[in-house]
């Protein structure tokens, strides 16, 4: 796979994120880390863990409200540590880390980064040398693209009224 493949398909699967964090709350370890994510295009619920909170704290708050999530420590010995301990702290409290994205983008980053902070750097970089798209641009256009299949859809699958309930005499 030549670089610019390499890119592209690190881009669709940064959309699918984008497009998983509608439905799934992403936890990261501090604001940069949101930051880079709002970035890409990110519109859903995106927390902290690093509050100031000891971690179990966080884990039971965040265990009250949500059953799944998206765990995206950093690419590093110290990240790596962090997302096996975290992600069994909240297990035990019932809630799923879903691992895939952390697991699959550095295979297409080829160590080009090892921070979650650096994601929006690297997209902008090669969206400029592949593309010759800025950043912001291709965030808008992922916005707009699901506002359009949006529409689309809700137009397609109109709901069919509900007939009305006969009541029954008594």
């Amino acid at each position: 796979m030549d670089e610019r493949a390499r890119f592209d398909a690190f881009l669709a699967l940064l959309e699918e994120l984008v497009e998983s964090n509608d439905a799934t709350p992403i936890l990261v370890e501090g604001q940069r880390d949101v930051a880079a994510l709002r970035a890409l295009g990110c519109r859903g619920r995106i927390l902290v863990i690093h509050t100031g909170e000891p971690l179990v704290v966080v884990a039971e708050r965040l265990a009250s409200e949500l059953r799944e999530v998206i765990l995206l420590t950093d690419w590093d010995r110290k990240g790596d540590a962090f997302f096996e301990s975290f992600a069994g702290t909240l297990a035990r409290e019932g809630v799923r880390c879903d691992r895939s994205f952390r697991d699959k983008i550095p295979a297409y980053a080829r160590n080009a980064f090892k921070d979650v902070e650096s994601l929006a750097g690297h997209v902008a970089r090669g969206l400029h040398k592949f593309h010759g798209k800025a950043l912001a641009e291709h965030a808008e256009g992922l916005s707009l693209d699901l506002h359009a299949l949006a529409a689309k859809l809700g137009d397609e699958f109109r709901p069919e009224p509900l007939p009305d309930k006969k009541r029954r005499k008594r």
